[in-house]
């Protein structure tokens, strides 16, 4: 039987203890709009918000350094921005090797970073060609949340710590996050969409 390559990735959300993260595999041709939209889904984000790659420093809070490549969206309205356009660049372009590593922002409000790291190169049955979850843990915070200070409220006010809670008076705010479990995550549970159908839908809008 034949076979391809799949890359093998592990999606670190930066800034909260204890961590948050995926592990996951993409085929080897996949590009950079591809790799968001796998990181989206198995993360659990809703991918309202824009976002955008940087080979920068490996943790939240930390500027880019000058001359710092970015990929992602680019707004024709700020050429300037140099930013590359994900859907046009390989995966594999800024990837070679297992140990290679990016930054994915996520909600230019929110700033949600995390460390995207390459963790292997591996081969699998052709025709199996999706990207897949193979394990992660807790759950994905909230969008809109108010980034990792809103997060760390709300399991605050969750966990009945109302002294360090900025939502300790915001009972509304409490139940509508009633039901979210922080440590809550099934790899199974994972379904990933077609990436050319969002980008059609991207267009469109």
């Amino acid at each position: 039987m034949t076979s391809t390559t799949a890359l093998r990735f592990k999606i670190t959300l930066l800034g909260i203890r204890p961590p948050i993260w995926r592990r996951i595999e993409i085929p080897d041709d996949a590009t950079f709009w591809t790799l968001p939209c796998a990181i989206q889904d198995a993360m659990g984000w809703t991918d309202t918000h824009l976002h955008e790659f940087r080979r920068g420093p490996s943790r939240a809070g930390v500027g880019y350094p000058p001359g710092s490549e970015s990929i992602g969206i680019p707004d024709p309205e700020w050429p300037e921005d140099r930013v590359r356009a994900g859907r046009k660049t390989a995966v594999s372009d800024c990837f070679a090797e297992p140990g290679d590593s990016m930054l994915y922002l996520y909600d230019f409000g929110d700033d949600w970073h995390h460390r995207v790291a390459l963790e292997a190169k591996e081969s699998r049955p052709a025709g199996i060609s999706a990207p897949t979850c193979l394990g992660g843990r807790r759950a994905c915070p909230p969008e809109d949340i108010g980034g990792v200070s809103g997060y760390e409220s709300l399991v605050a006010f969750l966990s009945g710590d109302f002294e360090e809670s900025a939502l300790m008076h915001d009972r509304e705010a409490y139940e509508y996050f009633r039901d979210y479990d922080p440590a809550r995550f099934d790899p199974r549970a994972v379904v990933f969409s077609d990436p050319a159908k969002r980008l059609r839908e991207l267009r469109e809008t």
